[in-house]
């Protein structure tokens, strides 16, 4: 499920979503420092996270900087550890590149997953407004 977006913004279809999101996934694979784990359970894959490295900021005094571009876990695995254990996993990942900064982006009607952050130390550091403009 989708969370909301706010101002009434239906949510795209899967076919359609997928589409963009691997679009997306093709571009991040042409830059070496992209990277995923995949969590499987009796062979089949149960979830996956998928990782970018930026520069650090140009304001402040950081690092590079990855970003947790997804995490997911298949509903039926929810709520086991699983989405803990990939993000030690990308920690780790991070770790042997000498990256110590991530950032990730959770829509704010997503509960669960910011408390699933916050949770693992995260802490909210910027606000993303969004709106439509009627013409």
């Amino acid at each position: 499920m989708v969370p909301s977006l706010g101002g009434g913004t239906p949510p795209r279809g899967l076919a359609d979503a997928w589409e963009r999101r691997r679009a997306k996934y093709q571009g991040w694979l042409e830059d070496p420092g992209t990277f995923f784990v995949v969590a499987e359970r009796k062979g089949a894959v149960v979830g996956y996270a998928f990782v970018t490295v930026a520069q650090g900021f140009a304001a402040w005094a950081t690092g590079p900087i990855a970003n947790l571009e997804t995490l997911s876990v298949v509903s039926g695995h929810r709520r086991s550890g699983l989405g803990a254990e990939l993000l030690d996993a990308v920690w780790s990942r991070l770790a042997e590149r000498g990256v110590r900064e991530m950032a990730i982006t959770a829509a704010i009607g997503n509960v669960d997953s910011r408390r699933f952050y916050e949770r693992h130390g995260f802490k909210q550091a910027f606000v993303v407004y969004y709106g439509i403009r009627d013409d």
